[in-house]
């Protein structure tokens, strides 16, 4: 991979970092607009009236750039947003969602609350506590327990003799 290292433009760089701002605004604004390409630049004009938009900066030159870059096209009907605009839309979305998480481990995201029926087993063991769910008591394991318990086949169970399976809460679903 080569590099060709120059002379740091800063005027440039405000330039492309303005025309950056000038596209997020331009994005949210036509998804407010429902799409509506010439609604979404007469709400920037305005915006730059009242002085939230550079005034130095040429929306005309702005529109330009867009029709250039094949993000709209001029209808007979109007401006109208082409499918590349369409999919700046969703990755301008995107980035706004997911540019602040965290990535994590690979799956098997524990959840921070107890309840509800989606227990995962393990197949760790541990004594019975109050409170434990029925379903997760492994009874041929309680019974052999009672069993060594008594030294014989009486039947007669009681709280020591019980066995529940360890059980974690995973999420069903996760986004990747």
């Amino acid at each position: 991979m080569r590099f060709t290292y120059s002379q740091w433009d800063e005027e440039f760089y405000q330039h492309l970092k303005q025309l950056s701002d000038l596209m997020a605004i331009f994005n949210y604004l036509l998804v407010r607009t429902n799409g509506d390409v010439e609604e979404t630049l007469r709400l920037m004009e305005k915006l730059q009236r009242q002085g939230l938009i550079d005034p130095n900066f040429d929306l005309d030159e702005f529109k330009k750039q867009l029709e250039e870059s094949n993000l709209v096209k001029d209808t007979k009907a109007g401006l109208k947003l082409t499918s590349k605009g369409e999919q700046s839309i969703r990755q301008d979305a995107f980035e706004l969602i997911f540019k602040k998480m965290k990535s994590s481990g690979n799956g098997q995201h524990l959840l921070p609350y107890e309840g509800g029926s989606s227990d995962e087993w393990l197949p760790e063991k541990r004594s019975y506590k109050f409170g434990d769910n029925f379903q997760s008591i492994d009874y041929s394991s309680s019974l052999l327990n009672s069993i060594a318990r008594n030294n014989n086949l009486n039947f007669e169970l009681n709280e020591k003799d019980l066995e529940v399976f360890e059980s974690e809460r995973t999420s069903s679903c996760a986004t990747v």
